[in-house]
């Protein structure tokens, strides 16, 4: 406990100096002010429509090289994954009704990509310079048998959910 009338040297017990102030700043650019219609408020209304086309990312999973794993210190290497996100990348624009089940994720994924294991991505309202950040939403396990191509999607269940996206009808 401090002593009443010390001077306290300890910096985590100081608190912000912005805290309860309105932000200036977003993103680099001025905030606007928020506006009143008849003294309330006026909500936000997106500019995204439900049938615009949605930007989709693909980013392959690979498993690190053996080099690439030296290169990390003994301590580091107990705790770390050995797998490389995003080395390849493929984009694509499409309405939200081609990508509304598990079956046109996968039919989209055999006529589209290559065998491997890849992460389905789409953009997020992000805090940061570019006003969006791509995150993952399934796993895609794309394998070759005699008849062709095999594509397995496993949707995240956590956090981020197909469940959750307003285009999704699987059951």
């Amino acid at each position: 406990m401090k002593t009443k009338g010390s001077v306290d040297k300890v910096n985590y017990r100081k608190t912000r100096s912005d805290k309860g102030k309105k932000r200036e700043r977003y993103a680099g650019k001025k905030t606007l002010p928020r506006k009143k219609v008849n003294g309330q408020y006026r909500t936000y209304v997106s500019k995204r429509k439900r049938g615009d086309p949605i930007k989709v990312e693909f980013h392959t999973v690979e498993l690190m090289s053996h080099q690439g794993f030296m290169n990390f210190s003994s301590k580091v290497r107990r705790h770390m994954h050995r797998y490389v996100y995003g080395k390849q990348r493929v984009c694509f624009t499409l309405d939200p009704e081609s990508i509304s089940t598990k079956e046109k994720i996968s039919e989209l994924c055999c006529q589209n990509l290559w065998e491997g294991t890849w992460h389905l991505k789409l953009r997020s309202h992000a805090k940061n310079t570019h006003h969006n950040s791509p995150k993952s939403f399934a796993v895609v396990r794309i394998t070759q048998h005699k008849e062709g191509l095999k594509c397995k999607v496993t949707p995240n269940y956590r956090r981020r959910s197909l469940k959750r996206l307003f285009f999704w009808k699987d059951s």
